[in-house]
């Protein structure tokens, strides 16, 4: 018995003996802990090891083509044998048609370099850049987006009312047989909310809204449109790409605002989380489905799936029912009576 404990306790401390030796004091080099044994220490500098050298990690890198050592090109790693990019001045630039472009400052269309105007690619057909702001284009004349529209090449005013219950004015467009609000209703109710409660969102995409608070928040004269209001505007601008033609002319959207509509990417609220600005922007219609639902238009910058959508739905506009509408806050866009 005593042959057998004793024999126990020797496994047991060549245990802890090996224990000690795996997972003990690890060398460091420079702050940094060896982690391979394919690594040195040279003048306090930790390297690694390809092909048969040494190299510094923090400015260099392993080609895994040819195993060899290449230096990082604006401090990362790349494909030195890809035809579609080079290193030059320490900037890794992509091809466009037969020569390479800085992505810092221009872009790349149709095998055209650009430089960006104010940090920001655009489309030349749309935009003109002067100064580094970029202006609107209707055909080949300029024009205020925040005042002015294009229809069919034609720029048009865009005319305004004020809400006499707190004397803020709204712009307002004819697109068809319809009179629609420009931009989304900023009347402040004890309901309403500003995204990620910030005054400057209101200010940019308008409040959300309850539902409650939402059928009847619209200044008199105007009243929130029903879901057929919404498919006749939709059906004139045009079914297929109604979104797009809708959306603000914004370097999130690449809309077109061919009606100066001007839909903004303002988000929503669900119970208290805000989701989506920049990608998103629901407004209510004035149609219930039944107690617990009501159909909401939206639109979108991307291929969200809607499951509950029953009726139609886009990449960039659909109306589908919104569940549970006591949790929501929506955008409202107003249409004149």
């Amino acid at each position: 018995m005593k042959n057998i404990y004793s024999l126990f306790l020797l496994a047991a401390a060549l245990f802890l003996s090996c224990v000690s030796i795996g997972f003990g004091d690890v060398d460091t080099c420079g702050g940094e802990k060896y982690t391979s044994r394919e690594q040195i220490c040279e003048n306090d500098i930790l390297k690694n090891l390809c092909g048969e050298v040494y190299y510094d990690p923090k400015i260099k890198f392993c080609a895994e083509q040819d195993t060899k050592v290449y230096n990082k090109c604006g401090g990362e790693s790349y494909n030195p044998f890809d035809v579609n990019q080079i290193c030059e001045d320490n900037i890794l630039k992509p091809k466009c048609g037969e020569g390479y472009y800085n992505p810092q400052t221009q872009f790349c269309v149709k095998n055209d370099v650009l430089d960006k105007c104010g940090g920001k690619e655009y489309e030349s057909s749309i935009y003109e850049c002067e100064g580094g702001i970029l202006l609107n284009k209707c055909r080949n004349e300029i024009f205020n987006s925040s005042t002015e529209h294009c229809v069919d090449g034609i720029v048009m005013k865009k005319e305004e009312f004020i809400d006499t219950r707190d004397s803020k004015t709204y712009k307002y467009v004819y697109i068809g047989n319809q009179i629609w609000m420009a931009e989304n209703l900023r009347y402040e109710t004890p309901n309403s909310k500003c995204y990620d409660n910030d005054l400057n969102n209101c200010e940019i995409y308008g409040r959300l809204y309850d539902w409650n608070t939402a059928k009847t928040v619209c200044p008199s004269g105007w009243h929130l449109p029903d879901v057929d209001e919404w498919r006749i505007l939709r059906e004139f601008v045009g079914w297929s790409d109604a979104g797009m033609r809708l959306k603000a002319k914004d370097s999130l959207w690449s809309g077109t605002d061919d009606f100066g509509f001007t839909a903004l990417p303002g988000g929503y609220c669900f119970d208290k989380n805000f989701d989506r600005i920049g990608k998103e922007t629901n407004f209510w219609s004035a149609t219930e489905y039944d107690s617990r639902e009501v159909y909401i238009c939206y639109f979108t910058n991307d291929e969200r799936y809607f499951a509950n959508d029953r009726t139609y739905a886009t990449d960039t506009m659909g109306c589908p029912l919104s569940f549970y509408i006591n949790n929501h806050w929506y955008s409202v866009r107003c249409i004149k009576d």
